[in-house]
């Protein structure tokens, strides 16, 4: 111990006596951001009995098929009645199909699917046979039976099965129960922990239930699982889709994949997409913005809401789309979408499952669930964007 003469500054408090002026409150970094996990609330729920799940899909027989390249890369005379399709599987005969390029219709009168050869009568309407190119587009209209017919030939299609796996989810909070009783900034912190804890684990949902791929992996004894997300299923489907091939995109083209989009299904659905991509749309109506003279408080443009002439889509900025995935948007119809959870085994918080001879507080939040996604052509995504100018 020593003796201080004169005035005291604070460079001579003894080390630990001054009283601390920090804020009771911890700041985090990342907000919640689980936009795609509170949407769930408003599509359907429901239970399953198993750890996979299956539904079945099915369309309408196909309208549409094309000339298939011919050997000689030419096409076929006016006079050629045996075409070989991309797809002969789509007609009966006596359908009608139209050459949509010189509008000639013709009637069908034996089909050979394992070959995709139509035999045709050619110029079967108004308009006389053409020839025909490689690639030309064959348009299915309806079947024309004759007076005294003999019921044709059944043809449906067969039900697509799909099925998705249940995905076990667990995240704890332990700590002793010596600093459980430890008065701390922030409040108590086993509360601060759980709180913490819940906002990463609807963060991992989000990121799993958006870009996750379907697993089942025995190679440990105990199975595990993973569920597949959106854009698995909207990949495999054959979704409509725009490639922004690396550059930003523009309102022609957004509109025209809105088109496909809302090829099918309901008439409002819903965009999640990277803050870039929201940012652009919402750019693409700075020309027809109007200003006053005079000084201006504030400028520019945000909406949520994006209406073009095929439907209305909800805009929805979501921090998931960062990095790799910073070029990407997923739209989605919610009424195509299904939250499913093992039977009694939704998402809680387990509390006190600590051993009862070990002096711990263990909490756990655990849930088992999964995605259903039907009919991928309802839903469409956005890839390959940047802020590159065209």
């Amino acid at each position: 111990m020593s003796n201080l003469r004169g005035a005291i500054n604070t460079s001579q408090f003894e080390q630990g006596i001054k009283k601390l002026d920090v804020r009771d409150f911890i700041f985090q970094l990342e907000p919640e951001e689980a936009p795609f996990v509170a949407l769930l609330n408003k599509v359907r729920k429901e239970s399953t009995k198993d750890v996979e799940f299956f539904w079945f899909e099915d369309r309408l027989v196909g309208k549409y098929t094309a000339i298939s390249k011919t050997t000689n890369s030419v096409g076929y005379t006016a006079a050629a009645t045996s075409l070989v399709v991309d797809d002969a599987d789509i007609f009966l005969p006596y359908d009608i199909v139209k050459n949509t390029r010189t509008d000639e219709v013709m009637l069908v009168t034996a089909v050979n699917v394992a070959t995709n050869t139509i035999t045709v009568r050619r110029g079967w309407g108004y308009t006389p046979a053409a020839a025909i190119q490689d690639d030309d587009p064959m348009f299915k209209l309806g079947n024309a039976q004759k007076e005294g017919w003999t019921a044709p030939e059944s043809m449906v299609t067969t039900k697509s099965r799909l099925s998705n796996y249940i995905q076990i989810f667990s995240r704890t909070v332990e700590l002793t129960t010596t600093a459980n009783a430890v008065s701390t900034y922030g409040g108590n912190r086993r509360n601060y922990e759980r709180k913490k804890v819940a906002l990463e684990l609807k963060r991992d949902l989000e990121s799993q239930l958006l870009f996750g791929e379907p697993k089942l992996d025995t190679s440990e004894g105990e199975p595990r699982y993973q569920t597949g997300g959106l854009l698995y299923f909207l990949k495999k489907g054959g979704s409509p889709n725009l490639n922004g091939n690396g550059k930003r995109m523009n309102k022609t083209a957004f509109d025209m994949f809105l088109r496909d989009a809302f090829t099918y299904g309901s008439s409002e659905k819903i965009l999640i997409a990277s803050p870039m991509i929201i940012g652009q749309i919402n750019s693409f109506a700075e020309p027809y913005l109007k200003t006053d003279d005079g000084v201006k408080k504030s400028w520019g443009i945000r909406f949520q809401t994006y209406v073009n002439a095929f439907g209305t889509l909800q805009l929805i900025s979501s921090r998931q789309f960062v990095g790799a995935y910073s070029g990407w948007g997923i739209v989605i119809d919610p009424k195509e979408i299904v939250y499913r959870y093992l039977e009694g085994l939704d998402f809680k918080l387990s509390t006190d499952i600590q051993p009862p001879n070990t002096h711990k507080l263990l909490d756990e939040y655990h849930g088992q669930c999964g995605l259903e996604v039907h009919l991928a052509p309802k839903h469409a995504y956005i890839y390959n964007v940047t802020d590159t100018e065209n």
